[in-house]
């Protein structure tokens, strides 16, 4: 969903800005988090990063570490604000949230143990609120009692404390959380839909996001930067960029043509989609490829947002 939106957000089309930000505060905050549980472990950990699966009722776990006694869940929420919780609602900065953190984390845990529980696996769910935002600060989160409550602050010390499964229990879990896992059904193409021609055309400078671009020789350069590309490495991109746009990473040659703006040949094109893509029928490519948030993230905040 994240790629989906900032692919919008560089054609120019900000009518989801508000979910785009709070989807790129949300992958930062688990994405931190990943890095202080790689900072921190004395030996390497089992982790599971962004698990969705489906016992009846699709359910979205940020992070799981495997211990060794236990499989702790972690709901990571990103907020820099003051927080508070009663018991029963959850406050944003004053603001009552939706959907209290604290009641996802544990239903996700509740159905994850019935998971293992099907499987025959008999192994505690430990779950955990992770405030990471530095900023963050929270009150009365003693009232939450059967939820550890992590803020940034706590999380070394945490994951330092954490002792990894051994290795063939950690390999029998994992193999079975793979069996159950699967796609999540809420897709963004149906959530935020869009016009594609009211999105901007053209091949935009992945360094700078210009489209202000020409040609020389075999390379696109931009000319706002002067960062030079080669055109196969140029049609790559803007073909994942194409596929991110539509369900299951398919389009049609003619949208691929209408992004690309005639700014490369149409042979290129045609040459190119058949050797990255798989043909689904006539006209319908599927691409594998996917951008790389962390480069669109870059982008992202290079141009200022």
């Amino acid at each position: 969903m994240l790629n989906y939106l900032l692919t919008l957000h560089f054609r120019n089309h900000h009518l989801y800005k508000k979910e785009l930000e709070n989807l790129i505060a949300g992958y930062e905050g688990e994405r931190r988090f990943i890095e202080l549980a790689d900072q921190f472990s004395q030996k390497k950990l089992s982790l599971i990063w962004d698990y969705t699966f489906d016992i009846g009722t699709y359910t979205q776990i940020d992070v799981m570490i495997l211990t060794q006694n236990s499989l702790n869940v972690y709901e990571i929420k990103n907020y820099h604000a003051q927080c508070e919780s009663d018991g029963v609602t959850f406050k944003y900065n004053d603001h009552v949230v939706a959907n209290n953190p604290y009641t996802q984390c544990r239903t996700a845990t509740s159905r994850l143990t019935n998971l293992l529980r099907r499987e025959g696996i008999n192994i505690d769910v430990v779950p955990h609120l992770v405030l990471i935002h530095p900023n963050c600060q929270m009150k009365l989160a003693n009232l939450e009692n059967d939820i550890s409550t992590l803020m940034m602050i706590d999380i070394p010390k945490h994951i330092y404390q954490l002792q990894p499964m051994e290795p063939r229990t950690a390999d029998r879990i994992l193999s079975t959380l793979n069996k159950y896992r699967c796609v999540s059904p809420y897709q963004p193409h149906t959530q935020y839909p869009f016009d594609l021609n009211q999105i901007t055309p053209g091949i935009f400078c992945p360094k700078c996001g210009s489209y202000r671009i020409g040609i020389h020789n075999r390379c696109l350069v931009c000319q706002n930067c002067n960062c030079q590309e080669e055109k196969s490495s140029a049609v790559k991109r803007l073909i994942a960029e194409c596929a991110t746009l539509f369900l299951e990473q398919t389009f049609q040659k003619k949208d691929l043509l209408y992004l690309n703006n005639k700014q490369v040949g149409d042979s290129t094109i045609h040459l190119l989609t058949h050797k990255y893509c798989e043909q689904i029928k006539k006209g319908y490519y599927q691409s594998h490829d996917e951008f790389s948030i962390s480069q669109l993230l870059k982008l992202y905040y290079r141009k200022g947002r």
